[in-house]
């Protein structure tokens, strides 16, 4: 899912970023990686409510379309929520969802298009540092080369750790250590709903931390657990695996779910995704250069939201965040 406003003007330049680029690089097939669906926040109390609208203030300075609305308004732009409960909501038009697949698809062919590489199927068993000293005279350390378990030795100054629950492992290749655990991170996706359609908003309840993604006839639910399932021995090999869901952890998402939308109480479940996830302390990625190590960049711990502020991530990479100049920003142009 793809939401326009933010918390901060950084997260919605990232977020711009990130959608810009997916305009440009022009998947193969555009319609298949994007729907605007719009987005709807529900605030379940005043204080919510208020944190929403200066998201919206926040965003109007950056061109970003949005909609204080009513509970009766939230109610007719989502007939299936209850709103009895609420006092009102925040309405993105622009907002929507993006396929990963497409996007990963459309970034590999960009890269390859600019002489990069793509490598799949190869695992880095090392990575070489070497100490140096710096215009002042002070030691430090820099990247020498990349080691991968075929055997390959790859000299590089610069290393990108963009792996996600398996961030720490490459962080600690070089010797440094990362505010960033892996978890189990679920969503389910219900039976076909009678009156759901791909006209409906994508929901975001952060009070009941839960989200309603819309998919067809159907919805696509899941949140943040406030009793997470860590995965503290992280597979190597686990890349594209999946874990049971554990519906006593999934079970206080799904209560809220029934709470926002009631349908769904008696509503059945088509099929289920647990994967791997990152989370940081803080709910911020971690974005940019390692203190103390030349040329080792993160950008990981994105809390699931890696498809909306990747793109800005490599930004952020070569230096570029910070200008926060309305006339510069891609914050106004639409999904794709």
């Amino acid at each position: 899912m793809l939401w326009r406003l933010r918390p901060s003007d950084a997260d919605i330049e990232l977020n711009a970023y990130s959608r810009g680029s997916l305009r440009h690089l022009g998947p193969e097939d555009p319609q298949s990686a994007k729907l605007r669906t719009g987005g709807l926040f529900v605030g379940t109390n005043a204080e919510r409510l208020a944190e929403y609208k200066r998201f919206a203030e926040t965003g109007k300075y950056f061109g970003i379309e949005s909609h204080i609305l009513s509970p009766s308004e939230v109610k007719d732009v989502h007939p299936l929520l209850r709103v009895d409960d609420i006092y009102g909501g925040v309405y993105s038009p622009g907002d929507g969802t993006i396929d990963p697949t497409s996007i990963c698809n459309a970034y590999a062919k960009a890269s390859r298009k600019f002489g990069g590489g793509v490598y799949e199927n190869v695992g880095v068993s090392g990575i070489e540092v070497e100490d140096y000293l710096t215009a002042g005279s002070a030691p430090a350390r820099r990247i020498k080369a990349v080691l991968t378990a075929c055997g390959k030795r790859i000299e590089t100054p610069t290393v990108v750790n963009a792996c996600g629950a398996w961030a720490n492992e490459i962080a600690a290749m070089v010797g440094v250590q990362i505010p960033l655990k892996a978890m189990k991170h679920a969503m389910v996706l219900t039976e076909p709903i009678a009156g759901m359609h791909s006209g409906l908003p994508n929901v975001r309840d952060h009070d009941l931390s839960v989200y309603l993604k819309t998919q067809g006839d159907s919805m696509a639910i899941g949140g943040y657990e406030q009793n997470p399932e860590f995965w503290p021995d992280v597979d190597p090999g686990f890349s594209f695996g999946l874990f049971e869901l554990d519906y006593d952890t999934f079970g206080q998402n799904l209560a809220g779910h029934m709470q926002r939308c009631p349908v769904i109480e008696e509503t059945g479940i088509k099929s289920t995704v647990c994967g791997p996830e990152s989370f940081t302390p803080d709910h911020k990625p971690l974005m940019g250069p390692h203190p103390g190590v030349r040329g080792f960049y993160h950008a990981c711990g994105f809390n699931s939201m890696g498809m909306m502020l990747g793109g800005g991530s490599a930004w952020v990479r070569v230096g570029e965040l910070g200008s926060h100049k309305k006339q510069n920003t891609p914050a106004a142009q639409p999904l794709l």
